[in-house]
């Protein structure tokens, strides 16, 4: 099959290879990370208390120098094997589905718990960005689900 029959990417997305723009130029803020940066490192903090270091000790690679050579394989020990990766491989999903559950709930509850103080701000007609933005919040407090509810739902 040539290559001008293959469908070829969305030239919105040409150059940025499926992810983020990074700003290379500018180093990570250390004390000021963005949400993204949180994001992946309590990912990675969640695998390596989970899973592990992918990189053995010296202990261990000491060990396996000391080690004498396994048996060869049979059908039996590979299916025991497979049968035992098939378990972990479930009980691996079971706990990462249970942390990633809990990350979106603390991220909802956040979001519900965060006070919008920028509908009563003071606009300055003096700045266009302002008065744009001040008309944009207006257009969605009126269409927001949570505005809706508090006008038809009656007072405590």
């Amino acid at each position: 099959m040539s290559s001008h029959n293959l469908r070829q990417p969305d030239p919105t997305y040409m150059g940025r290879n499926g992810f983020r723009e990074s700003n290379v130029s500018q180093p990570v803020d250390k004390d000021h990370p963005d949400d993204v940066t949180l994001r992946n490192h309590r990912l990675s903090q969640y695998i390596l208390v989970n899973k592990g270091s992918y990189v053995p000790s010296p202990e261990t690679l000491r060990e396996l120098g000391r080690t004498t050579p396994q048996l060869v394989e049979t059908i039996n020990s590979i299916e025991e094997k497979i049968k035992e990766l098939k378990k972990q491989h479930v009980k691996d999903l079971e706990n990462f589905l249970a942390f990633q559950a809990a990350e979106y709930h603390q991220e909802l509850i956040d979001h519900w718990s965060c006070y919008d103080d920028s509908a009563y701000m003071v606009i300055d007609s003096a700045y266009p960005d302002q008065v744009e933005f001040n008309k944009a919040l207006q257009v969605r407090l009126m269409f927001s689900p949570r505005r809706s509810q508090t006008l038809t739902s009656p007072g405590p």
